[in-house]
This record gives C-alpha cells, structure tokens and sequence, in this order.
C-alpha cells in the first residue's frame, strides 16, 4: 500500500510538472508591461490618435465627456487640453496632414450626430468644421493618399463621403455594397491608395470591400474572409499584406470568439489563413512594432478582459504568448511611441467601468554575444591546380561589423562537381557583446582572395556550395538565450533550417595571388 501511494504522488508531481512546463501562464516574456502616469478622465471605449511631435492625443469617447488630454512620452504626464464642443462616442480621430486632429460623427448625449470638429495642437482648441452629409454612428474614418478624408457607412449606411480639409467640405462618393460600422481597426489605407473594409457591427460578415479613390466606386475583394466575423481588428504589414486578427462570429447557436488570424494579399485580393492565437479575444488592440511583429492586447472574451497579449511574426506565421498587462483594458486602444514603446491606454476594468489605468509595452534587451565557426563548402575550378584561398568571414549587426575571421591556403579538389568540394572551418575573433535589439538584421559576407602562401598560380576561380543539406554552409550566433545555426539560403537570406536545394553556387576569380579579397556575397536576416 505505501509503495502504491509512493508511486502514485510520483506520478502526481510528473503530471504537475509537465502541466506547468507546458501551460500557456508559463511565458518567457519577449517584452515587458509597466504602469505609466494615470489619464486625468476615465476614457473608456478610448479615441486616440499620435500627434507630429510624439506626443498622443485621447479625445472624449467611452460616453458623454468633453475633455481632452495629451500625454508627454518624455514626462509620463498627462495634461488637460481644450475640451471638445460637442461630447460624442463611437468615432474615431484622424490625424491630418497639417498636423491638426478630425473628429466627425457619432452619438452625443444618445442622438447620432453629424458635426464634425478640428484640434490644433498649437491653441489646444477644437472648432468646428463642416458638417457631414449625413449623421453617422460607428462610421469609419480612413486619410487617402492624398490628405483628404474618407467616412465609411455607419449604423445602417451604406454611403461614403470625403472631406476636403482645405474647403471643409464634405461630398458624397460612391457606396458600400453592404452597411459597415466598427473603428479605425476595421478599416485601413494600403500601400497603393485603396482603402480596404471588413466586417463591421452592423452584423457578421465573411465579406471585404475596397474603395478605389481614382473610381470613387466600392468592390468586394477577390475572395471572402475564410472565416465570418465581426469587431475584428485589421493591422499592415511591413510587406504590405494585411493580418486580421481574432473577432466574433455567430453561427445562429451564440457568439464565438474566435482565434483564426487571416492574411490580405492586395496584389491578388484573397484571403488566406495564418497562424491562431493562444487566446481567442473580441475586439483587440493591436499594432505593428518596429521590428515587424504585431503586437495584440487587451479584448474580451464572453465578457471576461483578456490580459495576456501575444507577438504575431509575418516570417514564421506563429502567435507567441508574451507577458500580461497589469491591469484590465477593455475596448482600450494602443499608440505606437517615437522611441519603439507601445502605449495602451484605458478601456474599462475588469468591472466594465471605465479605467485611467494606462501601460507601456517594452521588449527585452538582447544581446548578440557568441559566435560559432563559420563552415562553408568551397570547390574550385578545372584550370586551378595548385591553387589554394583564404577565406574571410565577416559578422554584421546591421551596418555595425561585429568580428570577423579568417582562414588561410584552403585547397579543394579539382573538378566543378560537388564531391571535389571542401567544408572549410572559419573561426571569429573574440568580441563583447553587442547591443542586438528586435528588428535589428544578422549578417555574414563571405569573401575570397587567392592564398598568399602555398599557391603556385596567379590565378584561379574559388566556388562557394549552399542551399541543401549536404551543401549546407552556414555558422552559429547566439542572440539573447538562444543559440541558432544560420544557413546560407538562396537569394542571400539566412535561416535557421537548411535550404531545401536545389544547391546554388557562386563563383569568384581569385585573381592574383595575396591580392584584395572579393566577396562571395552578403546573407542576411532578421533574427
């Protein structure tokens, strides 16, 4: 009996174990979140926007309140500003070219409005501007190209206007072809002036439309959504795609808060999906960081605030759990900050009460701080008998060189074939570690130069073997805790898993013996 409840607590403890070890709570933090200065107001469903001088603006929203605030990065401090002429909700700001703020529409006081109003950072004062053509509630405001304006839809409209910020003047363009309502996160500028719209609270949706400003007219993307959805959240990539991320579906049994994450390719105008996140959320906050993840925080899920956030990476397609905030973020709203922080800023508690309480997201330092031997396969051509290289290996941390190494009267075999080829082994010089935050790039240049000792000819060609995994050139770094092999690939990238073949040569004239070194090329990535 004793030795059964022995083996039993053993396995109890195993099966603790194996649970923390691999429980989503259990997170190696890529950044961290600290409390910043409190807002003045309770802001809840939060309207912001970052003005020109890095500082951000929260106007009104989250109910009937006039005032205005802006935080100082530099301070951590909030400071009242002018107070708007006409308190409203369900809007969002957009920062205009000349550097003053646009509100337009939404509810004041329970009636949908349409006022539109003007911020000057220089005054602190709001003023009027020209109505809109209509009253709108949750309608969509997207700058063009071109500084002017768009209004999307609303409650139950499918029209669109644009304002003119030289006129104030709002005029009717072409309509939706379905009502849409949301946010600025439902809606976004692509790279090539068109606007694109998904979803939108006026119900679930598995469309997406696009506005043409040289047309003035809306048409459905190629394909739809490949999972309907609602108080979703769309964010540009650095490649120019865009990733939607998580939202509500309601398939007629209740809602379903999803955890699907889909890719907009505009070049093609379908939809693909991607990656999941760990935790399925309603109406999240996300933005793009420097680095060319996206950050994704604070939503609901059946009305319980999701405190964890999590890292999407466009090269992998995989959502990493990061650190938790510290407080409940409700509907609240992120501002990306001129030194790389993200700020995230009220939303309501885990009560549903509207919350001063505001964050900042901070990634982990890292360090590039070894380095292993570079081995690269280099074969030579059918004229070079007797002749021999030195090779040269060189460590970037963007522009930065970082150590390099060398090795000396490398000699192949003879013949243009694979199976004369010689793994050569390039050891670095010792270094200090170096400074290697998120978004920096890693890169390795190979060169080559006729030997200057045991060589019998001026002349010769060297060739570097890569992309498979018998010619699997490549070295090793170590970045933060993580140490990687980083193989030469086509189209000079770096990765960590050997290339898939087939194997890619590059081939260099020595030139004279001991003269200057020619590069191979320079392979790079972004760790």
């Amino acid at each position: 009996m004793k030795q059964t409840r022995l083996i039993l607590s053993i396995f109890f403890l195993i099966t603790l174990f194996v649970t923390f070890l691999f429980s989503p709570s259990k997170v190696l933090a890529i950044g961290q979140w600290s409390a910043t200065g409190s807002m003045i107001s309770a802001h809840g469903i939060t309207s912001m926007t970052s003005l020109p001088d890095g500082k951000v603006l929260v106007v009104s929203g989250g109910g009937n309140i006039y005032t205005s605030e802006i935080y100082d990065p530099a301070t951590s401090l909030w400071t009242q500003t002018g107070s708007v002429n006409q308190p409203r909700d369900q809007f969002n700001p957009i920062l205009l070219n000349n550097g003053k703020v646009l509100i337009a529409g939404g509810i004041s006081f329970d009636q949908v409005v349409n006022t539109a109003e003007i911020y000057d950072p220089a005054t602190g004062q709001w003023i009027y501007t020209g109505n809109l053509n209509e009253p709108r509630t949750a309608a969509i405001l997207v700058k063009l190209l071109d500084g002017q304006v768009l209004a999307i839809g609303g409650r139950t409209s499918t029209s669109a206007e644009i304002y003119n910020p030289i006129t104030g003047i709002w005029t009717y363009t072409g309509s939706l072809n379905i009502a849409r309502a949301g946010s600025e996160r439902e809606a976004l500028l692509l790279n090539d002036g068109r606007v694109l719209v998904v979803g939108g609270a006026t119900g679930q949706t598995d469309t997406a439309e696009i506005f043409d400003p040289s047309t003035g007219s809306w048409s459905f993307t190629t394909g739809n959504l490949v999972v309907p959805r609602q108080n979703t959240n769309l964010v540009k990539l650095q490649n120019g795609r865009v990733l939607m991320v998580d939202g509500i579906n309601n398939p007629g049994s209740g809602l379903v808060y999803l955890t699907e994450s889909e890719i907009f390719d505009p070049s093609t105008g379908l939809w693909a999906q991607t990656g999941s996140t760990n935790y399925a959320r309603s109406a999240p906050a996300t933005i793009l960081l420097p680095d060319g993840r996206v950050l994704v925080a604070g939503g609901d899920n059946a009305g319980v605030p999701v405190l964890q956030t999590e890292l999407f990476d466009p090269l992998s397609s995989t959502w990493t759990i990061d650190a938790s905030t510290n407080s409940s973020h409700w509907a609240g709203n992120m501002a990306l900050l001129t030194n790389g922080e993200a700020l995230l800023v009220g939303g309501l508690d885990n009560n549903g009460v509207p919350t001063t309480a505001v964050e900042l997201y901070t990634q982990s330092i890292r360090s590039l701080s070894a380095l292993n031997p570079a081995k690269v396969w280099i074969g030579k051509g059918v004229l070079g008998i007797g002749v021999k290289f030195d090779l040269l290996a060189e460590v970037y941390k963007d522009q930065t060189l970082v150590s390099s190494g060398q090795v000396n009267s490398v000699n192949p075999g003879l013949g243009l074939g694979f199976n004369t080829a010689q793994l050569a082994t390039i050891p670095f010089n010792t270094f200090s570690p170096v400074d290697f935050p998120q978004g920096s790039q890693l890169k390795i240049k190979l060169s080559v130069r006729n030997a200057c000792s045991g060589s019998l000819l001026p002349f010769g060609t060297a060739r570097l073997w890569f992309n498979d995994g018998q010619a699997n050139s490549r070295f090793g770094a170590t970045i933060a805790s993580g140490s990687s092999d980083y193989f030469l690939r086509d189209a000079f990238v770096l990765a960590t898993t050997v290339g898939a073949g087939p194997k890619k040569t590059i081939d260099v004239q020595a030139g004279a013996m001991c003269s200057p070194f020619k590069p191979f090329g320079t392979w790079t990535v972004i760790p």
